[in-house]
């Protein structure tokens, strides 16, 4: 089972299923450039406790694929590609933001989408603040 407890870990956890008990590693990749027949290249860890492992430091909202590698004198065997979704954090700030002033009591003001918008946006809030200008 994997589990995301934040926008940048998730939480892996397995059963055994043999005795006696092998070891584990886990490997996991970005699911957009994750290539199963390429799970020696995925990144791997050693889970510091028998049937868990908390994988830190991921990109937020991001699917990840996770595989379980059980390994015993006899050789190692794999779990079936999980794929998870790492939570949702605070975008980047939006890039390109230009105002240009349309009529006297008017602007455009226009913006490009953030460069890691780290979850959905569903909305941006434009506030104004109005300054006058004496030439005097």
């Amino acid at each position: 089972m994997v589990m995301p407890p934040s926008s940048s870990s998730l939480l892996v956890t397995w059963n055994v299923s043999s005795s006696p008990q092998p070891s584990y590693t886990v490997r996991y990749h970005p699911t957009s450039t994750a290539d199963p027949a390429q799970l020696e290249a995925w990144p791997e860890a050693t889970p510091s406790s028998p049937l868990t492992i908390l994988l830190e430091n991921l990109q937020p909202y991001t699917n990840y694929s996770v595989v379980v590698v059980a390994s015993a004198l006899c050789g190692n065997v794999s779990s079936e590609v999980v794929v998870a979704l790492t939570r949702q954090a605070l975008s980047t700030p939006p890039r390109d933001v230009t105002i240009a002033a349309v009529l006297p009591t008017r602007v455009r003001v226009q913006w490009s989408r953030p460069a890691s918008p780290n979850g959905l946006i569903t909305h941006y809030n434009v506030s104004a603040d109005v300054y006058k200008f004496y030439q005097g």
